[in-house]
């Protein structure tokens, strides 16, 4: 059974330890109908919670100085904005275009995480390059467990990176 507000397999439990929903039983045979209201409860309950967090593409610009580079600034540049608008599965791309990558490099990625209330966390995230031509977007796919994964490419061709937690 998975919970339905972020899809956390729950083994026996009474209360989803990811996300806090309470686990939903229903005496007798669940209709199309009520399992539709639950669908939509859970899908309302995703959105309020994850509303306030973004995911940012961290980039570091360098400087020589005296032979020896040093960061000169870092820019994020958002992937997006409200991950509210996600569903499980579905890619959001980000709107920056990126020169691509040759194809099976492994690439690592700075990811911030960023919450309304100032809170935020860098996780990096490891993904091949794809084979692709032309530029390349960043995008973000929601997992269950209120994880994501980083989505470089287009949309034909991507490589998803290693699942990354929202809750830091």
């Amino acid at each position: 059974m998975k919970c339905l507000v972020c899809g956390n397999e729950l083994n026996q439990m009474t209360v989803c330890p990811v996300c806090g929903e309470k686990v939903v039983a229903v005496v007798g045979d669940m209709t199309d109908e009520l399992q539709k209201k639950f669908a939509a409860m859970a899908s309302n309950k995703r959105r309020i919670m994850l509303s306030s967090v973004s995911a940012e593409l961290r980039s570091y610009y360098w400087k020589d100085v005296d032979g020896e580079l040093v960061e000169r600034s870092r820019q994020d540049i958002p992937i997006v904005q409200n991950m509210g608008d996600l569903d499980f599965g579905h890619v959001v791309w980000g709107n920056t275009e990126y020169a691509r990558q040759t194809a099976g490099e492994e690439l690592t990625l700075n990811v911030v995480i960023k919450y309304a209330n100032g809170y935020s966390h860098e996780e990096v995230a490891k993904v091949v390059a794809p084979g692709t031509s032309g530029l390349w977007r960043v995008g973000c796919v929601l997992k269950p467990g209120l994880r994501i994964a980083i989505r470089v490419g287009n949309e034909q061709t991507y490589s998803d990176s290693e699942e990354i937690n929202l809750k830091g």
